[in-house]
């Protein structure tokens, strides 16, 4: 065989073996399970500030860190709580991927919860509402909170 194709294939080779790489290294920016659908909380400031994620099936249950299971299959399965955030400041709701959740709008929101310190501080957040094993984002909303709840937001399963 020639040098050149000796060369030519390692080349190949080496190219290959890269891709499979950054495949592998693919990851998902969110914590928690991946779903259909998916909604997802991420802030800042946990030490001073609780955040809380609602979701509302289009049957009408209501899923957050009061009720983490719904009927429909949707479920909490990240919880951040003033500083004890195992798995970062997140929290997350998700449906099976295997499209059991029901058809129809979700309605989901943001809601200060507490403030762990003795002033009232606020927070930036990012809520994302996703699709899929490869969480194709749907839609996302950035904003701070210092009380209340953020505007209620709404996603379409078809």
């Amino acid at each position: 065989m020639k040098k050149s194709t000796i060369i030519q294939r390692a080349v190949l080779y080496t190219l290959f073996l890269g891709l499979l790489a950054c495949q592998k290294d693919k990851v998902d920016p969110f914590t928690g399970q991946p779903g259909n659908p998916r909604f997802n909380l991420l802030f800042d400031n946990e030490e001073n500030v609780d955040l809380d994620l609602y979701v509302r099936d289009p049957r009408g249950n209501v899923i957050s860190f009061r009720n983490k299971v719904s009927p429909t299959g949707g479920q909490l399965d990240v919880d951040c709580l003033c500083d004890n955030c195992p798995q970062g400041p997140s929290e997350n709701i998700f449906w099976p991927l295997d499209n059991s959740a029901p058809k129809g709008i979700y309605t989901y929101w943001v809601e200060y919860y507490s403030s762990c310190s003795r002033t009232r501080e606020s927070s930036n957040y990012t809520v994302t509402a996703t699709y899929g094993s490869d969480s194709e984002i749907k839609a996302q909303h950035k904003g701070a909170l210092s009380s209340g709840s953020t505007t209620r937001w709404t996603y379409q399963l078809q």
